[in-house]
């Protein structure tokens, strides 16, 4: 397993046309609706019950993404970190997951749904019941995001930027194309992992050591 350092991209606009780093990746439909429509998180909230066969995200700046289904060997990928972070849950890490239909709504004001999230107790007192059947106004402790093959991957590591930047305690951005594994964590520069046998999520989440094998079939 090699390690590198990457540094943070720079936060921007995802035009259509934006120049792709891989003929499989699409850029995502992006609804630009600021200033001519100011969109509230239960507006947005309605929006997505009208549309629940869309997977739907707010951004900061109000505009409304259209994104694209998950592949479905990669979205297995996202129940496999379930099921290792479901088992470090019960066995005493405490708190919920969520899976990629629930939504948080950030400091930032954007509506973000990851692929996989944790919440601790802690964080979970903070909300009421009424937020939990909404969108939440808490940032999760945990974020995973896996790398479908029509996903950008400029654009995603904007997303990560964009957690840890409000609030996330720890992400991991899971690149099934190559086999790497980049770690998130506020005010600190992504680590890459190239092809790792384990993934330490601690001290963030004191205990889980995620094994890879278990999440996707990896090379030898």
């Amino acid at each position: 397993m090699s390690v590198s350092i990457v540094a943070p991209p720079t936060l921007i606009d995802a035009p259509f046309n934006s120049p792709r780093s891989n003929s499989e990746e699409s850029d995502p439909v992006v609804l630009r609706l600021a200033p001519a429509i100011k969109m509230t998180p239960d507006q947005f909230y309605d929006l997505c019950r009208q549309n629940e066969d869309l997977r739907l995200e707010l951004t900061a700046d109000g505009d409304v993404v259209v994104m694209s289904p998950s592949a479905l060997e990669y979205s297995g990928y996202g129940v496999n970190i379930i099921l290792q972070l479901g088992a470090w849950s019960f066995s005493g890490g405490g708190g919920r997951i969520f899976e990629s239909s629930g939504g948080y709504r950030l400091p930032n004001k954007a509506v973000r749904a990851p692929d996989v999230s944790w919440i601790s107790d802690e964080r979970l007192s903070q909300v009421t019941a009424e937020h939990m059947r909404k969108y939440p106004p808490v940032a999760p402790d945990f974020v995973a995001e896996i790398i479908s093959p029509s996903d950008s991957v400029k654009q995603t590591m904007e997303k990560m930027t964009e957690y840890v930047s409000n609030g996330v305690r720890l992400g991991i951005m899971l690149n099934p194309r190559n086999f790497s594994v980049s770690i998130y964590r506020p005010d600190n520069t992504p680590i890459v992992l190239s092809n790792p046998d384990k993934v330490s999520c601690e001290p963030e989440l004191a205990g889980l050591i995620l094994e890879m094998d278990k999440i996707w079939p990896r090379p030898r």
